[in-house]
């Protein structure tokens, strides 16, 4: 048998070095052959394409190269443009898919809420849209405060609290060349949504919402019918020989010690060590990570520390 032929043959779209880094691993040398389509959005000057990217021709191009080729399946770690294209070209191939229509609706913010009340009514906080033509008090939607965020982003870009109109107006006051950028990253969204459905809002809006207060928690579980119902997981106390070791040594010495966050992916167990190597390789390992006495890359601890709750606040995204 023909090894290169009998390999699984997935196509990656958009992807970054994470995505290559995995393509790269010598558990997957003799079972998978990626192939690759698109640029990453992070990386320059790759990310310079942007400008001139056409997301419909790239979907034609795509589907002509790869037609027949043995493609098993379309994949992307992109979030911005990724997942509609993902869908748009496995269609196109005939592969399973993420519905089209169900990808645009939970991208697009509003159409999303729409989707929400339609299906667990009152679930929503009070929201409107801020189209990005508005000039006056009368074009904004519901009472300040309240939470802005573009129709379509992605990683809580431009999301934010706003209390006045003097703060909703310097929130958006974009100067040329950002709003050159916003125009080119929405513009692949909305071309698509635009040929491939009857969605009539563009993207290019702001969404506001109602400030919910409340308690932020993290559910676990659940009660139904007087049964106490946990989010089940594998924990390192229950695995058995037949289980993955997901903590200790697959295929070598993780030392990864059963937190919450690395139990939340054990029912998919090669999703969950997938992602954590990844993780660790851009940021540290367990050890590493809780080893204070000497520093493993380029920057310290606390300055990782410091840029990562920088970046988190600016973005305003909690964890």
């Amino acid at each position: 048998m023909n090894l290169q032929n009998s390999k699984r043959r997935i196509l990656v779209l958009f992807p970054d070095e994470w995505d290559r880094a995995i393509a790269r691993d010598p558990r997957y040398r003799d079972t998978h052959d990626f192939r690759f389509e698109g640029f990453d959005l992070f990386s320059f000057p790759d990310n310079a394409r942007l400008f001139t990217f056409d997301a419909l021709k790239f979907v034609e191009r795509v589907v002509r190269k790869h037609a027949r080729t043995g493609i098993e399946a379309v994949v992307t770690s992109d979030e911005q443009f990724g997942p509609f294209l993902a869908a748009l070209v496995s269609k196109r191939l005939g592969l399973p898919h993420t519905p089209l229509a169900a990808v645009l609706t939970i991208q697009h913010k509003y159409y999303a809420r729409q989707a929400f009340e339609r299906i667990l009514p009152g679930t929503n906080p009070v929201y409107g849209l801020v189209r990005r033509n508005y000039g006056s008090p009368e074009d904004v939607p519901i009472p300040f405060p309240f939470y802005i965020k573009p129709v379509k982003a992605a990683y809580s870009v431009l999301a934010r609290r706003v209390d006045s109109y003097e703060d909703l107006r310097r929130h958006t006051d974009f100067g040329w060349f950002e709003r050159a950028i916003i125009e080119r990253l929405v513009k692949p969204f909305n071309d698509v949504m635009r040929a491939h459905s009857s969605f009539e809002e563009e993207p290019f809006s702001m969404i506001a919402e109602g400030i919910v207060h409340g308690r932020q928690v993290t559910a676990n579980g659940f009660v139904r019918d007087d049964a106490m119902l946990k989010a089940p997981a594998l924990a390192p106390e229950d695995r058995t020989d037949q289980d993955p070791d997901l903590y200790r040594e697959h295929p070598g010495p993780r030392e990864r010690y059963g937190a919450n966050v690395h139990r939340a992916l054990s029912l998919v167990p090669q999703a969950m060590m997938q992602w954590w190597d990844m993780f660790e390789r851009m940021y540290l390992t367990s050890p590493t990570m809780r080893d204070f006495s000497r520093e493993f890359r380029a920057v310290t601890h606390a300055q990782m520390e410091m840029l990562a709750a920088r970046v988190a606040a600016l973005n305003q995204c909690h964890y």
